[in-house]
């Protein structure tokens, strides 16, 4: 009888085991697959823009703070050309002004200006 339990036991322990190892696995499977925003992977897009992003340091919030706060613009912002940075910086060779980051200003700190062409 007892070895009847025991294996039981070390039967219940392997499925268990054997089950939390493959959901971690397919946990981390998950993780792998989670994209990220990838600066000009349609190339230099900054001159299909009408409108660019401006940020006013005196409203900013990281810039008046001089602290790692606030940063929506770099959140959200779908083509990662916002930098993380005091103050934050836009790489407007690859901004395509769409004004997500404007939009999502607590302070409204950033305003879209007309591109000048030449």
């Amino acid at each position: 009888m007892l070895k009847a339990i025991n294996f039981y036991i070390n039967l219940y322990s392997l499925i268990y085991v054997k089950t939390m190892t493959d959901t971690k696995k397919d946990y981390q499977k998950i993780l792998g697959s989670v994209q990220k925003p990838v600066k000009g992977e349609a190339g230099k897009t900054g001159t299909w823009s009408s409108k660019k992003p401006i940020i006013d340091l005196d409203k900013c919030i990281p810039a008046k703070s001089g602290k790692l706060s606030c940063f929506n613009c770099w959140l959200y912002c779908p083509e990662a050309v916002v930098s993380r940075t005091i103050p934050p910086e836009i790489d407007f060779e690859y901004c395509k002004g769409c004004g997500i980051c404007m939009e999502e200003c607590p302070v409204k700190a950033i305003t879209m200006e007309e591109v000048k062409t030449e």
